[in-house]
């Protein structure tokens, strides 16, 4: 733990050292030797975290340290490794810690399809999908059903996503969240070629969060969907 802590000191000093002004100002060169450095010294805490998880497999605390580190470094993979035993072995925090696994199988899905592996990300989106209704036999949640209704969108399952979407909606209050949703809404709408009825989630959306821009964009391909050009 002290040298997990000495390398974490490491990071803080270097946080407070510099500014983001700083590291912009940094040739190409300092800056890659910059984050090989601070990488380095990330995966060198992550060994030392994966020898004590070794001596005590039940400290969910070392788990998400790990987990943590591996995530932001864009490690998904290795972030997986820590983030299923950290769902399945301990009670505590289960749903959080599911949808947390549900939202870098989403991402690692992602970077799979974008390569050509339909195979693989296709199996990631299952276990994400299966992940998060496992999450919500434990505890409702407004961003469990979003993720759904994304993934069963993705997937041309409209009707489910729909679902998933009508129940966040009665859950929040957040206007951003709901801008969120009535986007979603407008995407099914659009997905069924029901462009009269997509037209007033995109209007919702672009009220709700007038400063988003891809409110305003959805707005005006709703438009000219229904040949409103001048609307649009």
């Amino acid at each position: 733990q002290e040298r997990i802590q000495e390398l974490d000191q490491y990071l803080e000093d270097f946080r407070k050292k510099h500014t983001v002004a700083d590291i912009q100002q940094l040739t190409e060169v300092e800056s890659e030797r910059t984050m090989e450095e601070i990488f380095e010294r990330i995966m060198r805490a992550v060994g030392y975290l994966d020898a004590l998880i070794q001596k005590t497999p039940l400290d969910r605390s070392l788990y998400e340290q790990a987990a943590g580190r591996m995530v932001v470094f864009n490690q998904l993979e290795r972030a997986l490794v820590y983030l299923e035993p950290l769902a399945r072995r301990f009670g505590e925090e289960r749903a959080t810690n599911l949808r947390t696994l549900a939202e870098v199988q989403q991402r690692l899905s992602k970077k799979y399809f974008d390569i050509g592996d339909d195979e693989m990300g296709e199996r990631l989106q299952k276990l994400a999908v299966e992940a998060l209704n496992e999450s919500l036999t434990l505890q409702e949640s407004v961003e469990a059903h979003i993720s759904l209704a994304e993934l069963f969108i993705e997937d041309d399952r409209l009707d489910e996503a729909e679902e998933h979407l009508l129940r966040a909606k009665a859950m929040t209050t957040d206007t951003s969240v709901e801008a969120h949703i009535e986007m979603h809404l407008g995407e099914v709408a659009t997905g069924r070629e029901q462009y009269e009825e997509a037209l007033p989630h995109y209007q919702r959306a672009a009220e709700l969060a007038p400063e988003y821009s891809d409110s305003w964009i959805d707005l005006a391909k709703a438009y000219e969907r229904l040949d409103n050009l001048a609307e649009a």
